[in-house]
């Protein structure tokens, strides 16, 4: 019994999410992903539910990554504040559709994985911060954890912030029990 964990950073996150929802109208994967990490993704997080709150009616693009039974463990993202490539650059971007006013507490029309983790309907998603490197997570199989690492995902430099530093233990240890958690 072989056991596929994939794991994406950046953009990276976009690809894993290509290569387990499939073609549009198609099948997923052959066989079934044991578990997947998606770190300070650059993807939307409005990209997996089945109905854009702000686009009623429309799911998000990669709906069948969490629709279909393809990841039979969990599905976690990382987040962090400190991270200026998805948190501060993307809503620079966004600006020029006037999209980056958006009151406490509601989330944008255009945001990132990596700042806001999985967002909208039709997803079964736990939040929960990113613990210590000798934490028990208990993750349970087919659901989405977004884990706030705004004190494990920090530093980094001027322009991308912490966006790269995930290389830390507790980072690794989150990733590591999604890994264990897989049936």
């Amino acid at each position: 019994h072989v056991r596929f964990h994939l794991m994406g950073h950046s953009f990276g996150c976009i690809v894993v999410t290509s290569m387990v929802a499939g073609a549009v109208d198609g099948d997923g994967p052959p066989r079934d992903i044991s578990s997947v990490a998606l770190v300070q993704g650059a993807g939307s997080p409005w990209s997996y539910c089945e109905d854009i709150p702000r686009r009623p009616g429309r799911p998000g693009y990669f709906r069948p990554f969490t629709a279909r039974p393809d990841v039979a463990g969990p599905i976690i993202t990382t987040t962090s504040v400190h991270d200026k490539a998805v948190g501060f650059w993307y809503p620079k971007a966004a600006g020029v559709a006037r999209d980056v006013a958006f009151a406490p507490g509601e989330l944008p029309t255009y945001g990132a994985l990596g700042t806001f983790g999985m967002q909208g309907p039709g997803i079964d998603i736990e939040d929960r911060d990113i613990a210590g490197a000798d934490h028990s997570y208990a993750f349970a199989p087919g659901k989405v954890y977004n884990l706030n690492g705004d004190d494990a995902i920090t530093g980094g430099d001027f322009f991308s912030g912490a966006h790269s530093n995930i290389a830390g233990p507790r980072v690794a240890h989150a990733v590591w029990q999604a890994v264990l958690a897989a049936p």
